[in-house]
C-alpha cells in the first residue's frame, strides 16, 4: 500500500503509524482490522523497502483504489507516465490540504509530508482485479470526468483504468452521494 514518507531527498523513511498521517493506521482502523476480525484472517500490508523501490515487484490480486482531488489514486500524481512502477511521488498542496483540513473524515489537522510511496501505473495494469470506489457529493464533477475518459491521460491518472490491458478487469462502485444517475451503490 502507499504510505506518506518523511524526508524531502533519499534516503526516505516511512513514517510511523502512531503518526496521525499513517494511511496504514487509518486502512487498519478503517478496515483491515474489522476484516480480520469478521473473517479470523489476518491481512498484511506490504510496501516496498524505500531503498529498492525501483526492483520492488508483487502481483496485486486485488487493487481497491480511489478518487483523489488531482485525479489521482494512491499518491500517483498527475503527470505520473504509463511506464511508472513503485516510486516516490511529490505529493501536490491540493492533495495534502484536501486529506487535512478541519472536517475530514479522514485525516483531520494531521501533518501530510511532501513526499509519499507509491504504486504507479504499472501496478493498476498487472493487478487481477481493480476495483474504484467514489464516494461524497464533492465527487460529482470528478467522477464525471473519469467517466468521460476513454483511454489514459497522464494528467488525470486514475483515466489508467481505461487502458486496454486493464479496463475488462475493472468495477466501478459510484456512491449514491456522488449524484451521478445510474450509478452503482
Amino acid at each position: 500500500m502507499d504510505e506518506q514518507v518523511d524526508g524531502d531527498q533519499p534516503p526516505y523513511r516511512y513514517i510511523p503509524l502512531e503518526d496521525p498521517a499513517s494511511y496504514e493506521a487509518f486502512a487498519r482502523r478503517s478496515l483491515l482490522d474489522q476484516l480480520s476480525e469478521k473473517t479470523g484472517v489476518s491481512i498484511d500490508v506490504i510496501k516496498p523497502r524505500l531503498e529498492t523501490i525501483d526492483s520492488f515487484n508483487t502481483r496485486i490480486d486485488l487493487l481497491v483504489l480511489a478518487l483523489g482531488i488531482d485525479g489521482n489514486y494512491a499518491n500517483v500524481m498527475p503527470g505520473t507516465p504509463e511506464s511508472g512502477g513503485w516510486h516516490i511521488a511529490h505529493l501536490t498542496p491540493a492533495f495534502r490540504q484536501t486529506h487535512t483540513k478541519t472536517g475530514s473524515k479522514s485525516y483531520e489537522n494531521a501533518k501530510f509530508r511532501e513526499f509519499g510511496m507509491s504504486l504507479g501505473p504499472q501496478q493498476v495494469l498487472e493487478a487481477k482485479n481493480v476495483v474504484v470506489i467514489i464516494s461524497g457529493p464533492q465527487k460529482h464533477d470528478l467522477a464525471t470526468q473519469l467517466l468521460a475518459y476513454r483511454e489514459f491521460d497522464p494528467t488525470f491518472p486514475l483515466s489508467i483504468i481505461y487502458h486496454p490491458e486493464v479496463i475488462d478487469r475493472v468495477q466501478i462502485f459510484i456512491a449514491n452521494d456522488v449524484g451521478i444517475e445510474g450509478s452503482k451503490s
